[in-house]
Parts: C-alpha cells; sequence; structure tokens
C-alpha cells in the first residue's frame, strides 16, 4: 500500500495521537467554517494565508485586499466574535504592508510558487510504500538569486532567532525541495510573522517579524534519519489500528494547555473512554474529508 503522509500529519502524530487517529486514520474533520462555533485563532490565520497567497500571486495589489471580500455566514449567536476576529485579521494585513513598505522587505525578490505541495518518496516500512507530502507557503528567489523558503505564521509572540534553528517544520521543507530539486538547492528557510494584535496605543511593537535559518548538508542528512523514525512510527500505527487493535494503547491522548484551541477533538475526548456513544457524537459534529485523488 501507498502512504501519503503529510508533514502536518507527523506534527499532529508527534502532539497528540488521539487527535491524530480521529483526524487522518478516521479522516474526520470539523466544518472548514464554523459559522455555529465562535472562530478560533486558526481561522484568523486561515483568513491572512489565504489573503496573502492572493497578494504574493498578484492577484491583489496589497495585502489586505483579498480579506476584504471574504464573506462567511454565521449565526447570530457569534456573530460579534466573528467580526472581532474579522477585524483582527483586516489590521494585521494592513500593518503587515506598512511594514513591508517601511522596512524594505521583499524587495529584489521574485515569487516562484504559493502554497506548493511537494510529495518526496521515502522508502518502505512493513511492507508499505512511504511517500512524504509538504506544503509550502511561498518559493520565491532573492536579488543574488538564492533559493528561499518562507513559511507564514500568524502568533501571539515573536520568536527569537534560536527557537527555529533547529525547527523541524523548515528543515522538512528544504529537505523535500532540495530532493526533488538537487539544481537549486535552498538557501535559506525563513519564518515570516504576524502577530495576532489589533495595534492599538497600549500595544508594544514589534508587530512583524522575520527569522531565517541556513540548514546546512549535515543537518538536512540527520533530519533525514530523524523524519523517518517518525514517518515508520506513523505507518505502524495506521498498520496496527487497521489490524483492530486497541486504540488506548496505539493511539492515547496528550492533553495540554493548548487543546482548548488547538484541538477540534476536545469535545469527545473524553469519550473514547467513559463509554458514552462515541460513534453518535463524531457523526453529530464531523464530517468524513475528502479522499484525495
Amino acid at each position: 500500500m501507498k502512504r501519503i503522509i503529510r508533514f502536518s500529519e507527523v506534527r499532529n502524530f508527534q502532539d497528540c495521537k488521539r487527535s491524530w487517529m480521529n483526524s487522518y486514520q478516521l479522516g474526520l474533520m470539523k466544518p472548514e467554517f464554523d459559522g455555529d462555533a465562535k472562530p478560533s485563532k486558526a481561522n484568523i490565520g486561515t483568513y491572512c494565508h489565504k489573503d496573502l497567497e492572493q497578494f504574493y500571486n498578484g492577484v491583489t495589489a496589497r495585502p489586505g485586499d483579498f480579506h476584504a471580500t471574504v464573506d462567511v455566514p454565521v449565526s447570530a449567536e457569534f456573530q460579534k466574535e466573528w467580526d472581532a476576529a474579522y477585524r483582527m485579521a483586516s489590521v494585521m494585513l494592513e500593518g503587515y504592508d506598512e511594514w513591508l513598505n517601511a522596512e524594505g522587505h521583499d524587495a529584489g525578490e521574485t515569487t516562484i510558487a504559493t502554497e506548493l505541495e511537494l510529495e518526496v518518496p521515502f522508502g518502505t516500512h512493513q511492507g508499505d510504500e512511504v511517500v512524504l507530502q509538504v506544503h509550502i507557503d511561498r518559493v520565491l528567489t532573492d536579488s543574488f538569486d538564492r533559493l528561499i523558503i518562507e513559511d507564514t505564521k500568524t502568533v501571539d509572540t515573536l520568536a527569537k532567532d534560536s527557537t527555529f534553528q533547529i525547527e523541524s517544520q523548515l528543515l522538512t521543507y528544504a529537505l523535500a525541495w532540495n530532493t526533488l530539486h538537487p539544481e537549486q538547492p535552498v538557501s535559506e528557510c525563513r519564518h515570516n510573522m504576524l502577530r495576532r494584535v489589533l495595534r492599538t496605543a497600549r500595544a508594544t511593537p514589534p508587530f512583524y517579524g522575520r527569522v531565517p535559518m541556513t540548514p546546512s548538508a549535515t543537518q538536512l542528512e540527520n533530519h533525514k534519519v530523524h523524519l523517518w523514525s517518525l514517518l515508520c512510527d506513523v505507518v505502524g500505527s495506521y498498520q496496527e489500528l487497521e489490524k483492530g487493535g486497541d486504540h488506548h494503547a496505539i493511539a492515547p491522548p496528550h492533553p495540554t494547555k493548548d487543546c482548548s484551541w488547538k484541538c477540534p477533538f476536545l469535545l469527545i475526548c473524553g469519550s473514547h473512554d467513559d463509554g458514552s456513544d462515541l460513534d453518535g457524537m463524531r457523526q453529530a459534529l464531523y464530517i468524513k474529508r475528502e479522499k484525495e485523488a
């Protein structure tokens, strides 16, 4: 069997195997825009990503132009919260445009691709062909013709440089690109960050930032070994669950303070253990993710 494993799936697997099981092994998801619930940090991030995709593709003239056309139907109960989330994203994007112009960021850069998906054959594990899939926000070249991979994040606090020097996401993206495009290897990776803040008089800058990293050949080779180990763990868990193995042992929960905003399965997490009608709750609250062709 061919197993196509997204890098986001690997991250989910590391964070919480129970959440991974529901999302990927069972293929469940909440409706993309659930107007009957309060917006989350993820909704703000989605708004900003879609807007910047249009901007860097040349569809819109400036950040915020596409976002202003988005219309999400919501229930009257949560209209106030969705209006606040919409305003937050608008302020973030308008300020991003001001920051780019003031600091000269993006000058001399040429966008090659946005929202790029790559698939990299990794090997075979217990009879299954393993393919890694990554989703890169933006690939570009600078004025020196260096190839740069950029990942955009909406954050509460801007991270410091040292945080990302061993960050697996950018290393994985660089590894995937270099494997498929050895003739033009990655020179630099960077996180492009927008703070979730309204930039009021009380707010303290900076509100935007970019953190670069330059992965070495040795670093990427060692990361490949680490990543293969993780991919084998994911594939092995698929295989055990498909054989009818006990999910309590194969995919236990890992509760943290982030569950309240990060996990779409928080409402049913306890139902895996307390004898509740878990299948009924899954059917009532989630939809099946469409399988890719």
